[in-house]
């Protein structure tokens, strides 16, 4: 626990350095505000399921990019087509992802960036999603997102019919 704490302090001061371009009147504010987010959450059980993983971070971010351009030629194509081959949908999309847990936020963001799609509202355990064009392949697609997104978050989803369900 207390390696945890050091190395959250690490982190945040380092993240606080940068973002305040090392202003010493700055750490006035930044010291204490670094002491309690370093501190919080410290006392509650850590298990290995639910924490990110930087490696894994860092193997979501090709998937992210390749999908990310592939999804904006397809909205290019959509929109330079002459007959504008659209069907835009809006539909609720059960989590698989833990309750309570940061990666939902993660998915939800994700999803947002993703061309062609947009987080409209979250309701505790799913979210309407806008599409663009709303085909079977839109499900796939949010599956496996949802499924990269546990990966980085090292957890197990959820196995439900909901979360199959758009």
């Amino acid at each position: 626990m207390v390696r945890i704490f050091l190395t959250r302090i690490v982190g945040l001061a380092l993240l606080w350095s940068v973002l305040t371009g090392g202003e010493k009147s700055s750490w006035l504010f930044g010291g204490p505000a670094i002491l309690v987010i370093a501190a919080w959450r410290l006392g509650e059980a850590q298990t290995s399921s639910g924490r990110l993983r930087p490696w894994r971070l860092l193997l979501f971010v090709p998937f992210f990019l390749l999908r990310s351009f592939t999804g904006s030629c397809d909205v290019a194509w959509r929109a330079l087509h002459w007959r504008l081959p659209i069907a835009p949908a809006v539909r609720n999309y059960a989590f698989r992802l833990p309750s309570g847990s940061p990666a939902r936020v993660f998915f939800a963001n994700s999803i947002s960036l993703m061309p062609g799609t947009l987080t409209v509202a979250w309701h505790d355990d799913s979210l309407l999603v806008h599409l663009l064009s709303d085909t079977p392949d839109a499900l796939v697609a949010l599956r496996q997102l949802e499924d990269r997104v546990a990966a980085v978050f090292d957890h197990e989803l959820l196995s439900s019919e909901k979360g199959s369900r758009l």
